[in-house]
């Protein structure tokens, strides 16, 4: 709502109380389409749950304008002109006013137009003339004529739908079904004419079910960018939008973010970004594309789809310098042409071609073997998944819902539920292709044409080395150990050649509470056989580097430096490498390097815990089975020769021995093994580059450093802290969570190298029942009283996960309750301890009504060491409810109901958007009955003293599953962040990720700290305080555990146990 819009409302109101005379009804205009390119939108727009057409038509004549529009009951538009995507059937105009029932206020993307002057006639501006059809021709989802273009949002009009095909280089566009836009070229009737029917109307002709009305984009009237207007106009910036695109930490557009928070010294955005700017900006920089992200950050380059398309409903965010203008959104970027530099309209990203779309069946599985993002190493992409199966040796690969990847070999497995008609989701990546539908498979060929031969492995025959956390390695043939060398490693040599792989270890400097410290790997280098191969490098930027960021370095897991170099020169992760003996990729946290001439592939994953940026890596040598060059190689890793005996020598390939007792792998053997054999103290040595002064590589080596036996000694006595329990005294998974921390030892424990190979294991005899006193420790063998160690042999199989029974029934719903206990769609529970404003769940176009969106909100309150849900705040397209409890004990019947309908307190509360809303005073219960979109379904708000809850009653995948939001994933229960991808295991971290930002929407009635950009506040202490307030309760475990005994679910009796421990109140129970 524009300023003046809302100065006026008050004005307006005044006005109202004192009229005496009679105002004559506005003239009515008509019914006319809208869409997210707005009709009217001349002086923003105003939203007010009491709208009616008096109210909409004062304003505007306030503001000066000829003509009025409403839209979806409460939406008031102004401008001069209302004629832009044509005149809807008056029937798209039913949407009952807000503040009159009585009255019509337009409809989903349609606008009731009333003239604001009284006298003017009938329909006085003249109708845009309609585009003429070319053709009329038949489609097929498993051959589809043309592309589907996902960037126009619902309602299509014919002439948005041929103007976004010609920005992207087609000659030919095609309406679907009233409702799809496709872009094409000559062969768009490679299906034929016969039965094809072209009966939809979308202010034009817009093809029908199976059939495209097709026109030729030579008759848009869209003009190219040329140079800038001196000031913003909204048109001029419309012709310029050409997409809204994928955004990583490794940038879609390489230059930026120009923001109050760049990473660019000296320069600094005007107060509030706007749209003109950022093209202002990077104009002057030459550059053919301007990208605004995140309603404040600007972005420049001359390519703009690294990452891919995104439907152009993801930017929306508002900018801060202009409410009326668009800066895409979180990790979306809106992107402008410039009028600068080589600009070309780009057609759409190249579409691997598929062999359609199949039906699948959760209980019957076309195809059986299902790739999980880890396996991935990213969110899924067809042509990572395609890699995947070939890697695996399968035929086929098939996406589904968007964002799952599966394998089989036959195609009478991925066919054996026939076709389908559901694919309709679209995903990412270097190669743009159809990802499936619900229960739908698009299927891939997994063959010569489609396989990514710089980065796909074949199926069998590799030889696999990892080194990982601080570093654990695992040798080619599976010997387990530690290298805790701070200084240059040779882990991989060759004897004949001049190839060798070297890594640069750091220490773990945060770990403070210890004097000698682990070591982690921020850094690698690949030297070829032969002084004509590129030398390529990947490090971090050294941990405690103060400069400004190298302009080519990439930033990933948003505080992780990445800098890659090839001979010594830095180059940007997407740039020419000039060279094919290379080859890297960056996507999402992983760093693909492919060395074709040694047929060595490195996986590189950044990692950051405990502020600590790492790389944990698996080294591949491709088909070494057939190799006869294994003998060949030495070093940390040890020789492929299939003998792990053998994997500890030096540089004349002498084994050395290999201690008989665990430890042996983790302290002073292992040490004195890898920095007497392989540490390179001589930088003549070294092939890596040191580009700054302060940062050489003296700074790194410690060839002569000695092992410290404190380093021992801390970490046994780290074993007894029963934090670290879980590690049932396995010292690496100790080591990563005393060192890395939590998150670090449950990736140690869930590494599947670690299933894959011999792992350690304490034994105590007898079990001690306090922790022992730390001797000083003895080298390995031993046969002091120290723990002894035995190796077992563990499984290769990996365990699976369930993640429970799909149903959601009303004893195990989605929700949030108590000290915010949430549970995910797949009735998994975790806890959120700090205070702000979250996003619960968010469900667009919820019950398929086109721009009504659902969104919960909770408002949480931190109290000492714990918190609770202080309100709830639904909305259901333009309705409100927000619910509070109340500690009062005083407060009685209607006096204790504390809510809110539509921001007044204790309004008149019915329906919200058609949906009835219940109140039971005596429950302290509101329920919101969805029966007439789903059946047996509805949202509970209930309040027990101060504490709310909201439970999501029944919730199935038609009405839930495209939630968002800290319930987490429906299909998966994952705890995603908002990019839909990372998964986030510390809800310390979820709940900030989903903290409401100001495009999440103003719900509560009243603000309350914190509120975005201030983060949310967290305890500074919440697992020792609560652990250590817990233990100083006077209310007795086991009588928390009574009162909540009758209580049926497990975890639900565990929550409540907590609570009644925290806030020392038995009466707590009722919350349940």
């Amino acid at each position: 709502m524009t300023t003046s819009l809302l100065a006026f409302t008050s004005l307006l109101l005044i006005q109202t109380a004192n009229a005496v005379d009679i105002v004559p009804k506005p003239q009515y205009m008509g019914c006319f389409a809208d869409s997210d390119e707005r009709a009217m939108n001349a002086n923003g727009y105003s939203s007010d749950p009491k709208m009616t057409i008096q109210m909409c038509v004062d304003m505007c004549a306030h503001e000066g304008y000829a003509f009025a529009g409403l839209e979806v009951g409460s939406e008031c538009f102004c401008d001069d002109d209302y004629t832009r995507w044509g005149e809807w059937d008056q029937s798209r105009c039913r949407s009952g006013c807000k503040g009159d029932t009585a009255e019509e206020c337009g409809g989903p993307w349609a606008l009731s137009v009333y003239a604001t002057d009284s006298d003017v006639e009938q329909n006085p501006l003249t109708l845009p003339p309609l585009a003429t059809p070319t053709d009329c021709v038949k489609d097929d989802t498993n051959n589809r004529a043309m592309t589907r273009l996902e960037l126009v949002r619902s309602p299509v009009i014919v002439e948005r739908c041929i103007d976004e095909c010609l920005k992207r280089g087609h000659d030919f566009a095609g309406l679907q079904n009233g409702s799809e836009c496709h872009c094409g070229d000559s062969s768009y009737d490679k299906n034929g004419r016969e039965g094809a029917t072209c009966n939809k109307d979308c202010v034009g002709e817009c093809g029908g079910v199976g059939s495209l009305t097709v026109y030729d984009t030579a008759q848009s009237d869209y003009q190219f960018p040329s140079a800038a207007p001196s000031t913003y106009h909204a048109t001029w910036a419309e012709e310029r939008k050409l997409a809204c695109v994928l955004d990583t930490w490794d940038r879609a557009m390489p230059v930026g973010p120009v923001n109050k928070r760049t990473v660019n010294p000296g320069v600094q955005s005007p107060p509030g970004m706007t749209v003109q700017a950022c093209i202002t900006y990077c104009e002057g920089l030459n550059y053919a594309y301007a990208g605004l992200e995140n309603r404040n950050e600007c972005f420049c380059g001359n390519e703009y789809r690294t990452h891919g398309f995104a439907p152009v409903t993801d930017c929306k965010h508002k900018c801060n310098g202009d409410q009326s203008q668009e800066c895409g959104g979180p990790w979306r970027v809106t992107v402008y042409a410039t009028g600068s530099g080589p600009f070309t309209p780009l057609p759409g990203q190249p579409s691997i071609p598929n062999l359609g779309c199949w039906a699948d069946n959760t209980n019957d599985r076309a195809m059986t073997t299902h790739v999980g993002t880890s396996e991935l190493r990213g969110p899924v992409y067809v042509q990572r998944c395609i890699n995947h199966c070939f890697t695996q040796g399968h035929n086929f690969a098939g996406l589904q819902s968007g964002r799952e990847c599966y394998c089989t070999d036959t195609e009478a497995e991925y066919q054996k539920h026939g076709n389908s008609t559901s694919c309709d989701r679209e995903c990412g990546g270097i190669a743009y292709g159809n990802c499936g539908g619900n229960e739908a498979l698009t299927v891939y060929s997994v063959d010569e044409h489609n396989v990514d031969t710089r980065f796909a492995r074949p199926a069998t025959g590799n030889c696999v080395a990892t080194a990982w956390g601080d570093p654990h390695i695992i040798t080619f043939d599976g010997l387990k150990y530690d290298v805790h060398v701070m200084s240059e490693m040779i882990f991989l040599k060759s004897r004949s050649t001049e190839f060798v792989v070297q890594a640069r270890l750091e220490s773990v400097y945060t770990l403070t509470s210890w004097k000698s410290k682990p070591a982690v790997t921020t850094g690698i280098v690949i030297k070829g056989a032969t002084a004509n191969l590129p030398t390529v490098q990947v490090s971090l930027l050294p941990q405690q580097f103060t400069g400004a960021k190298p302009a080519k370095a990439s930033t990933v897991r948003q505080v992780c430096d990445v800098e890659l170099f090839v001979d010594g020169t830095a180059f940007g992760f997407n740039e020419n490498l000039g060279t094919t003996e290379a080859h890297v990729l960056l996507s999402g946290s992983m760093i693909h390097v492919s060395y074709p001439s040694q047929n060595l592939q490195l996986d590189m994953k950044v990692v950051v815990w405990q502020n600590v940026c790492h790389f944990s890596i698996d080294y591949v040598l491709l088909d070494c089975a057939n190799n006869n060059n294994n003998n060949d190689y030495i070093g940390l890793l040890g020789s492929p020769d299939g003998d792990k005996t053998n994997d500890w020598m030096d540089e004349n390939k002498v084994t050395q021995n290999i201690p008989n007792g665990g430890g042996g792998f983790l302290f002073q053997p292992a040490y004195d093994y890898a920095i007497n054999n392989w540490c390179i103290g001589n930088p003549s040595e070294s092939h890596f580059t040191y580009p700054y002064s302060d940062w050489t590589f003296f700074d790194y080596t410690n060839c002569l450093e000695p092992f410290d036996p404190d380093f021992e000694q801390a970490l046994v006595a780290a074993e007894h802290d029963p934090n670290n329990a879980k590690c049932n005294g396995d010292l690496g998974c100790i080591l990563d969570t005393v060192a890395l921390g939590d998150e670090a030892g449950d990736a140690y424990l869930n590494n599947p190298a670690v299933l894959e190979t011999i792992t350690a294991e304490i034994i105590h005899s007898p079990p001690a029942p306090t922790p022992p006193p730390v001797a000083p420790p003895t080298p390995y063998p031993t046969t002091s009283a120290a723990p002894s160690i035995r190796f077992t042999s563990v499984p290769s199989t990996s365990p699976t996960q369930s993640f429970g029974d799909d149903s959601r029934t009303e004893s195990n719903p989605a929700g949030s309750n108590g000290d915010p206990h949430f549970r995910t769609w797949k009735g998994e529970h975790f806890e959120f301890h700090g205070q702000c404003d979250v996003v619960m769940a968010k469900v667009k176009n919820f019950a398929n009504q086109i721009g009504i969106d659902l969104d919960i909100h909770l408002r949480t309150k931190m109290v000492r060491f714990w918190s609770y849900i202080e309100a709830v705040a639904i909305r259901i397209g333009n309705d409100i409810l927000e619910v509070k409890g109340s500690a009062a004990a005083q407060e009685d019947g209607d006096e204790k109901l504390h809510y809110w309908s539509n921001y007044e307190h204790r309004g008149d509360l019915t329906d919200l958007a058609g949906f009835p809303v219940t109140i039971s005073p005596r429950r302290n219960k509101y329920t919101i009955d969805l029966e007439s979109a789903y059946p047996g379904q509805k949202i509970e708000i209930s309040t027990f003293k101060e504490f709310v809850s909201v439970k999501v009653v029944g919730a199935t995948e038609d009405s839930f599953g495209k939630s968002v939001g800290m319930t987490g994933d429906f299909d998966t229960g994952k705890t995603l962040a908002r990019d839909g991808v990372t998964e986030l295991n510390c809800f310390n971290e979820l709940g900030q990720e989903w903290q409401v930002l100001p495009s999440d929407g103003k719900l509560f009635h009243k603000m309350s700290r914190p509120q975005f950009p201030e983060h949310c506040f967290l305890p500074e202490d919440p697992r020792g305080e609560r652990a250590r307030r817990l233990a100083e309760s006077n209310i007795t475990e086991e009588a928390a555990e009574a009162a909540c005994a009758q209580l049926k679910d497990e975890l639900d009796r565990k929550d409540c146990v907590y609570d009644i421990l925290a806030t020392q109140d038995m009466d707590m129970v009722g919350a349940y």
